[in-house]
């Protein structure tokens, strides 16, 4: 008994549940070393509602298992018991009475006795929530119950960091099937993309991103993993819209820009916050994301209430800038709006102060930069 409770054994016990924690194939490996200390069989159970359990053990046989999932586990009185148990409490079969209504049970003499007999033990409700039950249990034969004290105390020992590993587990499963998620939203950009963390750290991007920063004129990925521009003004503009589009800048700033070193002038960038709708579950973002997209074509039509909402312009402004940006001069531009010439270059240039920009080529680039379009038409076209 010693051996099974002392400090290094738990330590590495302990060790071993957190690296399950970050990889799920661990747990396995958990249980075939508690397996080691104690005689019977120790496994553990998460449960939906339901669905058969995903199980681990060690000390049943496969075909044991089998069995118990395909036959006896709807027969089993457990399921109740552990139903009606507190979380993060230790419990003997001594403590709840198992022994005492167990051998008259049909689930013990189809199942328990030919598994082993294993009528002590102690078991731990690690988690529970309205979608799930995780627990751990260690199953002692009637002839060495005298272990039951033991095996509760290290599920106690245990139980606290189990619960923790499993947490790990939960969040980074979620965030890597959001992370998927996104990357798939980004192969279909029509653009280079990029899904961008804190400090301009790549989390993901598209085959377009990949190409353009494996060229290396414009930008390019630094250690470690950061996006940086080549140009020392592009870098400055990209580093404010960051950090407008992370939160991390109250004042505003432009969140698209024309990259100066294009070398035909049309590239522009746009920068733009990713948030999960409140309350939703679908997307949850492990912290602010920023969606990046490099847009080096004409741009194509976009609502006025785009220009409006990101930069404040009026109506009026926010027509002229986009019949400028549609390839119009200022004279088509006045006469579409229907307004006098002078009074278009007036709202031109209330537009352009709005939006951050000194020429007319960089305006047209910056309100191209905000319409990335998403193919739609299938996968890989």
């Amino acid at each position: 008994m010693h051996d099974i409770l002392c400090d290094a054994t738990v330590i590495e016990l302990i060790e071993r549940a957190y690296a399950a924690g970050c990889d799920p194939a661990g747990w396995q490996t958990l249980l075939d070393h508690v397996h080691t200390l104690l005689p019977g069989a120790v496994s553990l159970q998460l449960t939906f509602p339901g669905s058969p359990p995903t199980t681990w053990s060690a000390g049943y046989s496969e075909e044991q298992i089998k069995s118990y999932l395909e036959h006896y586990h709807a027969l089993s009185p457990y399921n109740a018991l552990f139903d009606r148990l507190e979380s993060g409490k230790v419990y003997t079969m001594t403590d709840v009475g198992v022994r005492q209504w167990l051998f008259g049970h049909a689930f013990y003499h189809e199942w328990v006795k030919p598994a082993g007999d294993l009528t002590y033990g102690a078991s731990m409700i690690v988690g529970r929530d309205q979608r799930r039950l995780f627990r751990i249990s260690c199953d002692l034969p009637g002839r060495q119950g005298h272990y039951e004290d033991a095996s509760a105390e290290l599920l106690a020992r245990l139980g606290p960091h189990l619960a923790r590993a499993y947490a790990v587990n939960e969040r980074l499963q979620s965030a890597a099937a959001t992370e998927a998620a996104l990357a798939g939203l980004l192969d279909r950009i029509d653009g280079a993309a990029w899904l961008l963390g804190t400090d301009a750290r790549v989390l993901a991007l598209n085959r377009h991103a990949e190409a353009l920063a494996r060229d290396g004129q414009l930008l390019r990925v630094a250690l470690p993993g950061r996006l940086v521009f080549r140009h020392p003004d592009d870098e400055a503009s990209f580093r404010r819209a960051l950090a407008v589009a992370l939160g991390a800048l109250a004042h505003r700033a432009p969140l698209a820009f024309p990259i100066h070193a294009a070398s035909d002038g049309t590239a522009a960038v746009v920068v733009l916050p990713l948030r999960p709708a409140a309350g939703s579950a679908a997307l949850p973002l492990a912290g602010p994301r920023a969606l990046l997209v490099v847009e080096p074509r004409r741009p194509a039509a976009l609502p006025r209430d785009i220009l409006r909402a990101l930069y404040g312009l009026t109506n009026a402004e926010a027509g002229i800038a986009l019949q400028i940006a549609g390839g119009a001069s200022i004279a088509e531009a006045a006469e579409t709006q229907v307004v006098t010439l002078t009074t278009a270059r007036n709202q031109l240039a209330s537009a352009m102060a709005k939006v951050g920009v000194n020429r007319q080529a960089e305006l047209v680039a910056t309100v191209g930069a905000l319409a990335p379009r998403l193919r739609l038409e299938g996968d890989g076209q």
